[in-house]
């Protein structure tokens, strides 16, 4: 027997919500609480992505926290989060009244379920992270595929931050997800150049951040390593993070990050290998 008309009202209103994960129809008599169900869904989602990092993976700015490389790379596999489409231009040379410098810029489509997003993102190497305070580094000493390598990692980030709200969060909000807010480490404010104010990180800062992830995965290879990278006699100690000449401390942080990103790209499955990889970075500096 032919369904009812208004059996087929209803089963097309099912099917579109099935397909879309949507209210049915704007003022639907439960639009509102289907509304309210999915927020509290989506809330104990966050929570649990929170739950799939480390305390190491965040940083604070002011009264907000910011996830880092590191735990948003470890998002992507659990939640099936993609990120398609993408377009980059460069790394190429551009010049202004403030003299030359490389830059690179990346686009793609992030998605997660029925959420779409364009993420755009770029950075030069007049970025603090290459140049430190001021820009003090030139770009004939910086290599343009760590600038590329960079810009990657931090378009992935903000990817992954954007798509599942990762971002300014609270303290309380970590809490939920098993992250002690007390515990992350802090980025002070510093005054920027055009007025206002900035987050810089200094070189040293850097490089004590990752160090002390290397410390977290071998606390021997902590001291080899930085050995190594810094050119330390044997026998002497080292030099400081925050007491290395600032041409210095940018090879030593450029040779850290390129070894962080190959651990995290599983390139990289042991401390030998990683002792391996950073003598040849070193090598081909010299």
């Amino acid at each position: 027997m032919a369904a009812e008309p208004q059996e087929l009202v209803v089963r097309e209103q099912q099917n579109v919500a099935s397909e879309t994960g949507l209210v049915p129809r704007l003022g639907a008599p439960d639009a509102v609480e289907i509304l309210k169900t999915r927020l509290a869904q989506w809330k104990e989602i966050k929570s649990a992505l929170i739950g799939q990092t480390e305390t190491e993976d965040w940083m604070r700015f002011g009264n907000s926290y910011y996830l880092r490389e590191s735990g948003a790379s470890e998002l992507v596999v659990p939640t099936g989060f993609s990120l398609t489409g993408l377009q980059k231009d460069g790394p190429k040379i551009l010049e202004d009244d403030k003299g030359k410098f490389w830059y690179v810029s990346i686009s793609g489509i992030a998605q997660f379920r029925e959420a779409v997003e364009e993420i755009i993102h770029s950075v030069s190497s007049r970025d603090p992270f290459f140049s430190g305070r001021g820009g003090r580094i030139a770009y004939t000493e910086i290599r343009p595929e760590n600038v590329e390598r960079k810009c990657v990692t931090q378009h992935r980030r903000k990817a992954i931050c954007a798509i599942f709200a990762l971002n300014n969060l609270t303290a309380a909000e970590l809490l939920k997800g098993g992250i002690d807010a007390g515990k992350i480490r802090v980025v002070d404010y510093a005054s920027g150049g055009s007025g206002g104010s900035s987050h810089i990180e200094s070189l040293g800062q850097k490089i004590s951040r990752i160090m002390d992830w290397v410390k977290g995965r071998d606390e021997q290879l902590w001291s080899s390593l930085y050995r190594l990278l810094t050119a330390a006699e044997d026998g002497k100690p080292v030099t400081r993070p925050d007491e290395l000449e600032s041409a210095v401390a940018q090879q030593v942080l450029n040779h850290l990050e390129a070894i962080q990103q190959a651990v995290t790209d599983g390139e990289l499955a042991d401390s030998a290998a990683i002792l391996e990889y950073a003598q040849k970075l070193v090598g081909e500096m010299e």
